[in-house]
């Protein structure tokens, strides 16, 4: 190596162990990129230092993956350091006492099990991303860390050992926290009033303090649920987003019914939980998934274009099943079911069904009209990684339009048969010429990309313009109306189309 070497990028996956000796870098006087990384995920090298290396006085970007020693070398100058990643490192500590760092703008120590103690970092007041995910050694945050005026993202999750956290600071930068999963986080992280992002799940906090709701008004992330998590009776107006997953509420707590902005609301694996006599007016996205004690719902929902997920709420019972589905325009529905609703005019085994026009308007059919779908899913082995397409054809065979449904390999298996709901448009943007529905038939094709043998059964419902009447929707209607109680709020969203 000469003074001309500016940079070194070393892919150590492809060698099976190195040494380094301690003048490796001697000559390079103008090394300021200093990368050994390893291109395999999982995959860690060993790596072996014979010496402490000279000093890398112009290093700007050290990027080290599975560094070997428990520190850096004494004789190490970061000074112009503007990034240090150290990912799956050895390292015990980085340095001692307090290292002048006013270039250091990100540090990344991350997977680093062995790290006991964050260094002193008052004089690196330009650092704006400190990331220790899963450093499960590491106790206490320092009170240094009061000094970090420009810090923006703090991310400690997985860190099992966190207890100590400082108190009476706030960081007019610092915009997202990430503490979740750190299992021995008993104390609410209250280090900043200017907080968006705030990740606090799978902790040992038990309730939220009465200054959130008071204090915290640029918060619109709160992802807060845990076993420990057992009342809330403190939120901030603001959220846009409330994660309550696995924790222990019978009902949903009244300080979350009454946000006013809150839109995605997730209560996965709330296994006590009971009833959902409301939910916030402006909410879009419920993921209630694995909530199997949940018997009634009781609120409406004012949103056409809302995303739902019940999956493996097994209790719920068949009235509550009923609300959800007459709602009037799901963007996406699953829930257990054991056969495609009434409602649902156009039935049949299997993966497709041939829908003629004829039977519900006359004339022709708009470039607006829509459609929705229900899919009846057979039970899933594993945790499922599986989208459902939708393909709609004209008599003639030209593909009319292509709609495409994810269901996340993030939920659980299937406990038993489950309905999935949909709504679409039956035409691209770019098919909008129209059809002559005296004499033509759509044919919808669902396919799963893993196994189309999971669609046990599907159904169609055309969806027209609010203003027309259909009477195929009318007539379902009144066959059921003697068995049904429907208030016309009810019969507006079923058959207003």
């Amino acid at each position: 190596g000469t003074g001309s070497v500016l940079g070194i990028s070393f892919d150590i996956s492809k060698i099976s162990e190195f040494s380094i000796s301690r003048r490796a870098f001697a000559g390079m006087r103008n090394l300021q990129f200093l990368r050994f990384y390893i291109n395999k995920p999982g995959m860690h090298k060993k790596v072996s230092l014979l010496d402490d290396m000279e000093y890398l006085p112009s290093l700007k970007l050290l990027d080290w993956n599975s560094y070997p020693r428990k520190r850096l070398p004494p004789k190490f100058r970061p000074e112009c350091l503007i990034e240090l990643r150290m990912q799956f490192s050895k390292l015990e500590k980085l340095w001692g006492g307090v290292q002048l760092l006013v270039n250091l703008k990100k540090i990344d120590l991350s997977y680093s099990f062995k790290l006991k103690e964050i260094p002193n970092l008052s004089e690196t007041s330009n650092l704006e991303i400190l990331r220790l995910v899963f450093c499960k050694s590491v106790v206490e945050l320092p009170s240094s860390i009061s000094n970090l005026h420009k810090l923006k993202k703090l991310i400690m999750k997985g860190c099992k050992k966190l207890q100590v956290i400082p108190t009476n600071i706030n960081l007019a930068s610092l915009d997202e926290v990430d503490m979740s999963n750190c299992s021995s986080l008993t104390s609410f992280p209250d280090i900043s009033r200017n907080i968006k992002h705030l990740n606090v799940r799978n902790t040992k906090i038990r309730e939220v303090p009465p200054t959130i709701s008071r204090h915290w008004s640029s918060l619109t992330w709160l992802h807060i649920g845990s076993r420990n998590l057992m009342t809330l009776s403190y939120v901030p107006e603001s959220l846009r987003k409330l994660d309550l997953r696995n924790s222990h509420f019978i009902t949903i707590p009244d300080c979350v019914i009454s946000l006013p902005f809150v839109q995605s609301l997730i209560i996965q694996n709330c296994r006590k939980l009971v009833s959902l006599q409301g939910l916030p007016p402006s909410l879009w996205c419920l993921d209630a998934t694995d909530c199997r004690s949940l018997t009634t719902v009781l609120h409406t929902f004012g949103d056409p274009c809302a995303s739902f997920n019940y999956r493996n709420c097994v209790m719920l019972e068949e009235e509550a099943r009923r609300r959800i589905i007459q709602q009037w325009d799901y963007n996406y529905l699953c829930l257990p079911g054991k056969e495609v609703p009434i409602n649902f005019t156009h039935k049949a085994t299997g993966n497709s069904i041939a829908v003629p026009m004829s039977l519900h308007v006359e004339g022709t059919i708009s470039a607006s009209s829509r459609f929705k779908a229900c899919l009846l899913l057979s039970p899933v082995k594993g945790y499922p990684l599986f989208d459902i397409t939708c393909r709609l054809r004209s008599k003639e065979g030209i593909l009319l339009n292509e709609v495409e449904y994810w269901i996340s390999g993030l939920s659980p298996k299937f406990l038993t048969e489950h309905l999935l709901i949909f709504c679409g448009d039956l035409f691209q943007t770019d098919k909008c010429h129209e059809l002559d529905i005296t004499t033509s038939e759509i044919l919808f094709e669902f396919s799963c990309r893993d196994n189309d043998d999971k669609i046990i059964e599907c159904g169609v419902q055309i969806l027209r313009e609010e203003g027309e009447s259909s009477s195929s929707a009318m007539d379902c209607y009144e066959t059921r109306g003697n068995n049904n109680h429907h208030t016309d709020g009810e019969y507006k969203a079923e058959n207003t189309l």
